[in-house]
């Protein structure tokens, strides 16, 4: 069967206006009818986002059954993390945070819930990776680490913002350092395949950097992965479709 899968940083809500609309994203992305949403950087409860569930808001707007979230850190009396949202049931999940070289670096994390298909497992990983580059690679390294320690194998996706080569300059901006490799990603390319998929995705409008990706281990077919050209966050979702 075809499985459409859709990442997405939607910057707790902003569409890139200033301006916090969860359900104008959640109604854009539904258009393209996907079985799978991964998105980073959710709010829950925050007063920043006037104390709303936007996994609820957003899961409720495109007719989604089921859900996980995993939260980063707590934030402005709420939470902040990522969050999983399924057309088919999910079975069970776990959240895995990043390790921080020091206290004042801002947690990231990873989100893991075993999928059922229609009787076919798959293990699905939604991450944020850190903005510091020892706490990606930590964090990956982590990450393949628990999946041998598990025994996790079959099919598997892994989707999200992977923030490639960032470098914080702080008060909330950033630069990239290009590079033809980065050992976060060559330790997530140990178990999962990547598509040739370089597009930019980040920041909208004039994007710089190719940081969302979505990587399939090799029993899955690829048949499609493009970004996805709507400005309603400061990146663009990507689309990817699989046969599984």
């Amino acid at each position: 069967m075809n499985y459409k899968v859709i990442t997405f940083n939607m910057c707790h809500g902003d569409n890139n206006n200033g301006i916090i609309d969860v359900i104008n994203q959640s109604n854009i992305l539904n258009e393209y009818n996907s079985d799978l949403i991964l998105l980073q950087e959710v709010d829950i409860c925050t007063s920043r986002s006037d104390y709303k569930n936007q996994l609820y808001e957003f899961k409720k707007n495109i007719g989604f059954e089921y859900s996980c979230f995993g939260s980063n850190i707590p934030y402005r009396e709420g939470w902040y993390g990522n969050a999983i949202l399924s057309k088919y049931p999910i079975l069970s999940s776990e959240n895995y945070l990043s390790s921080s070289t020091e206290y004042s670096k801002e947690t990231k994390g990873m989100l893991h819930a075993e999928i059922n298909v229609n009787g076919k497992y798959i293990n699905v990983f939604n991450t944020h990776l850190p903005v510091y580059d020892k706490e990606r690679i930590f964090l990956t390294e982590s990450i393949i680490n628990m999946m041998k320690r598990n025994n996790i194998s079959g099919d598997m996706i892994l989707g999200g913002d992977l923030n490639l080569g960032v470098i914080p300059l702080g008060n909330h901006r950033y630069d990239i350092e290009t590079s033809k490799s980065y050992q976060e990603y060559e330790n997530i390319k140990k178990i999962f395949q990547s598509p040739d998929f370089t597009t930019k995705t980040w920041p909208t409008g004039k994007p710089i950097a190719d940081i969302d990706k979505i990587m399939h281990s090799g029993n899955i077919k690829l048949i499609e992965i493009k970004r996805l050209d709507v400005e309603i966050s400061d990146h663009y979702p990507v689309y990817a479709e699989f046969i599984i």
